[in-house]
């Protein structure tokens, strides 16, 4: 009886602990998407379509559209810099994003779009975006592992951490508009 009710106290806290989206949580199981599934489509550096599927990258930001980054002199076009990245990275045949689970074992999904951690030859994309200096951590709190990547990008300069620009997710919140060069 008592090993009963701790083996229901366990689940309990368990289920609790993947109730929100935290960068932990167990990949949906059998389901997966792969470049073969269908044309891929790039929105942005963190969202894309496989086929009729929509994604979004784990735990990470990148900067938007029309976003300003400043260099020593001039404005540059750290979206357009980004979209040159990943397109190769988003269109390789060996693209596999695994889905992560939500609430009462359902997909986790935002805004449409299905809530993943993608690998490519194996590597995790969304930590090679951060890594590399074309993304950032999405929300400190749940993306520790993104946050620390993020950190050594910024200290080594890499990426757009050459330049100035706003954390996306504020930029976002402001409704700026301010237009880039001609991309």
């Amino acid at each position: 009886m008592k090993a009963a009710l701790i083996l229901i106290c366990l689940a309990a806290a368990c289920a609790s602990a993947y109730a929100e989206p935290t960068g932990l949580e167990p990949y949906y199981p059998g389901v997966e998407f792969k470049a073969g599934d269908g044309p891929i489509v790039i929105e942005d550096g963190d969202s894309f379509w496989i086929g009729i599927h929509r994604v979004r990258l784990l735990g990470i930001d990148t900067v938007e559209p029309n976003q300003p980054c400043e260099g020593a002199s001039q404005t540059v076009d750290c979206h357009g810099m980004t979209m040159q990245f990943v397109s190769g990275l988003f269109e390789s045949p060996s693209l596999v994003c695994q889905l992560h689970m939500g609430k009462e074992g359902l997909p986790l999904m935002d805004d449409g779009r299905y809530i993943s951690t993608c690998f490519v030859g194996g590597k995790e994309l969304n930590r090679m975006l951060v890594e590399e200096g074309f993304a950032v951590a999405y929300d400190p709190k749940t993306s520790e592992v993104y946050t620390k990547a993020e950190a050594v990008a910024r200290a080594k300069h890499k990426g757009l951490h050459k330049y100035k620009f706003e954390d996306p997710i504020e930029y976002r919140r402001r409704g700026r508009t301010n237009s880039c060069p001609a991309q």
